[in-house]
């Protein structure tokens, strides 16, 4: 696995977080397929919090937004998702201090997800490094073994 492998994987963990925190703020689930208000508002909320805090296309925040009949929402879909919570907190105060509080809790999700990022990308650097070292070992082993000292 390489470091952009691990990175797409820290987000989407990222995001995963951001959603259940979205869920038990609101107490609902805002990956079901509804167009209710009482969920689709912090659906739009969550797609809103991903974009604007981390590295994630809105391909992939999509894919996390399975409904019941399988499909993912669309990047269409979560563009608009976003823009639609940003008119929201725009023009309604509560949604406007709901985000604030929920921003709090995503600046700690991201800082903590990305001392693990930097983590997984040092182990992978020193796995490299043995690699290498143990390649480098084995060649002049060759070397030695076949008389070419």
């Amino acid at each position: 696995m390489n470091k952009k492998q691990i990175e797409l994987i820290s987000n989407i963990k990222k995001c995963k977080s951001i959603i259940e925190l979205v869920n038990d703020y609101y107490k609902v689930d805002c990956t079901i397929n509804t167009r209710l208000r009482s969920v689709s508002a912090p659906r739009q909320i969550a797609m809103y919090l991903m974009y604007e805090n981390l590295k994630v296309t809105t391909y992939d925040i999509g894919r996390l937004f399975k409904g019941d009949n399988g499909k993912c929402k669309d990047h269409a879909t979560v563009l608009y998702g976003k823009k639609k919570a940003k008119d929201l907190i725009d023009v309604d105060k509560y949604i406007r201090e709901d985000v604030k509080e929920l921003q709090k809790s995503v600046v700690n999700i991201v800082k903590t997800k990305d001392l693990e990022l930097e983590k997984n990308k040092i182990l992978i650097e020193l796995n490299d490094i043995l690699i290498y070292k143990e390649l480098s070992y084995l060649k002049r082993l060759k070397i030695k073994l076949n008389g070419n000292t």
